[in-house]
């Protein structure tokens, strides 16, 4: 895999956690603001339990800070109903409350609380357990993301090495560079020698508008990535001067990856947001990188293939034409 100081890489904001703050008086919500100040998060408050759950129904969320003693339906209930949930398991639960026995703190535990944090607390103790979950998250997100992606590549490597037909191999391509990254669009361009410019073989869209198969002229992107045979990554495609013309409009941050093999220049992967807020992490270069590695191989065996089946078929019509005359 490429390291990020092989790849021209032009870094964007990452997205901010959401957090879910479940408190029913103000004095213990401005307290549970305050401590989530110097964290890069998204808050959404709730007086209540039903209020809490309803907007889990509607939003994806990383930590809820949850107190107990709610309007409604008690905190131990809403905690038990998240982590019961298949699509909400996964949220860290901070029970906030001024209850301190051991069997509330065991009872908090019993229904799924990751964390249990007694009124009043330091706020600086307060923001160090905060900080902490949302590391948790992020870490345990990271690490689901990166299975999900490794699954793929181990699966696209077995499906490629099946494959010799050049238009599916290289539709396959474009479709996981999809799954792998949670982007929008993919393109592959393969590189015409005698052409000297690259023509699109596949492209994948998520977006439901048409794709356009497009030929690209050696210049600007496209050529920096075939000359120096590196990633190349834009936060705005649409504004970038070098963008190709012919693209769509409305990509955003995009990636081109090289198709290379130790002998030539195959072509270009090209994946892309159509989401302004959409990015790339580093990891999703690197698993990006190997699939682009792979694919250039499969190209080109997929590439000769063509060529020799091609061959066959000129050197067969060649015989029969042959045969005709000898009989003539």
């Amino acid at each position: 895999m490429e390291s990020s100081e092989n790849t021209v890489y032009a870094t964007s904001s990452e997205g901010q956690a959401r957090v879910l703050v479940v408190d029913d008086h103000q004095d213990s919500l401005d307290l549970l603001l305050m401590a989530l100040e110097n964290e890069r998060v998204t808050i959404r408050t709730a007086h209540t339990g039903q209020e809490a759950l309803a907007f889990l129904r509607s939003e994806h969320f990383d930590l809820m800070l949850l107190d107990i003693l709610l309007p409604d339906i008690n905190g131990y209930e809403v905690c038990q109903i998240v982590k019961s949930h298949e699509n909400w398991r996964g949220i860290k639960v901070i029970i906030i409350s001024g209850r301190t026995s051991l069997n509330d703190k065991l009872l908090a535990f019993d229904v799924g609380a990751d964390d249990y944090v007694t009124k009043p607390l330091p706020l600086k103790e307060l923001r160090a357990r905060i900080h902490l979950m949302l590391r948790l998250r992020q870490t345990e997100w990271e690490l689901t993301q990166r299975n999900r992606q490794l699954e793929e590549l181990i699966r696209i490597s077995e499906h490629l090495n099946e494959r010799l037909d050049l238009d599916q191999t290289a539709q396959e391509i474009v479709k996981s560079a999809l799954r792998i990254s949670n982007a929008d669009r993919s393109y592959l361009l393969l590189w015409e020698e005698e052409l000297q410019h690259h023509v699109v073989v596949a492209a994948e869209n998520r977006t439901g508008k048409d794709n356009r198969y497009v030929i690209s002229k050696d210049l600007g992107l496209s050529k920096l990535i075939r000359q120096t045979g590196r990633p190349v990554v834009v936060p705005d495609y649409h504004t970038n001067e070098n963008a190709s013309p012919e693209f769509p409009k409305d990509n955003y941050e995009s990636a081109g990856l090289p198709l290379r093999t130790q002998t030539r220049h195959i072509g270009i992967l090209v994946v892309t947001f159509t989401d302004p807020h959409g990015h790339f992490h580093q990891s999703d270069l690197d698993i990006l990188t190997t699939l682009a590695n792979q694919a250039a191989i499969a190209l080109e065996n997929a590439q000769l293939y063509t060529d020799l089946a091609r061959e066959t078929e000129k050197y067969r019509l060649i015989a029969e034409k042959a045969s005709d005359i000898i009989i003539s």
